[in-house]
């Protein structure tokens, strides 16, 4: 990796960093994820200020290019983080289709009560 790159390897992770901080700040971005988000930013960063760390990744993944070990790295933690809204996405729709179920039952009731209403009082509308 040449200087000018880690140059801008290095800015990229901090802007991210802070991006991440003010998302936080202005609670567009939850707590659970933010430690994630986080420790991603510390590794980029890692990354960038150790020079040797590309190359130390590339060997130990195989590649014959650090950067292409970056890539790869990057499309991994992509997959993780489609696998984890996977799951959560999965949750929700779980959850509002019971809730859906429970509140077809409550207007069931409602009706049922209404209707039990007009049948014991019949100038009640």
């Amino acid at each position: 990796m040449t200087f000018y790159q880690q140059i801008v390897f290095a800015v990229g992770a901090i802007v991210l960093l802070a991006l991440v901080l003010e998302l936080v700040r202005r609670r567009k971005l939850r707590e659970e994820y933010t430690i994630f988000w986080l420790l991603t930013c510390v590794v980029l960063l890692a990354l960038a200020l150790w020079r040797d760390a590309l190359s130390l990744l590339g060997r130990v993944l195989g590649t014959t290019l650090p950067m292409s070990a970056l890539f790869g790295a990057g499309f991994f933690l992509v997959l993780l983080i489609m696998l984890h809204f996977s799951i959560v996405v999965s949750s929700l729709w779980r959850q509002n289709k019971q809730q859906a179920q429970e509140i077809a039952l409550l207007e069931e009731a409602v009706r049922d009560l209404k209707q039990q209403l007009q049948e014991d009082d019949p100038c009640a509308s």
